[in-house]
């Protein structure tokens, strides 16, 4: 036996679904990007501790030139003081160029929110899902539930 419900306003309801998927594979399609600048992030200090190894290796090289030992604890303590700055410079710099890109990212985004909002053209053939990333494949999956909420509000 099979039952049914009525739905009253089925297309607000509708709308609203769609909106809030919509919302939701923005969220998605954000956390990608922050995850792709997090692994970016994680490179540039692999590369820092990595070029720090070297600068360590150097600097047990030179201590066997040195004459005295006093020499070789003055060099010490400035080669540590200048790797300490240099490094403190080099996370301050990461960390910066970090917060400009998801400026940039965001002011991208926000630009492509506005021409999408001014342009309503709608692109008669769909590109292939599978040979797409996954941000790009949530962002055609955006486009679709916005062609379809332009088509209910009309």
């Amino acid at each position: 036996m099979t039952y049914f419900a009525k739905i009253g306003r089925p297309k607000e309801l509708r709308i609203s679904i769609l909106e809030a998927a919509k919302d939701t594979i923005g969220c998605i399609a954000l956390q990608k990007k922050i995850n792709s600048i997090r692994e970016e992030k994680k490179k540039l200090a692999d590369e820092v501790k990595e070029g720090l190894r070297k600068i360590s290796g150097v600097c047990t090289q030179l201590e066997q030139y040195l004459p005295h030992k006093e020499l070789k604890k003055e060099a010490e303590k400035e080669e540590a003081e200048r790797l300490k700055e240099q490094d403190s410079r080099k996370s301050m710099l990461s960390e910066k160029k970090l917060e400009e890109k998801i400026r940039v990212m965001r002011a991208e985004a926000e630009k492509e929110r506005a021409l999408k909002k001014k342009e309503k053209v709608i692109k008669p053939k769909e590109p292939e899902l599978p040979s797409l990333t996954d941000v790009d494949r949530l962002e055609y999956t955006l486009r679709k539930i916005e062609k379809k909420l332009a088509e209910l509000n009309q």
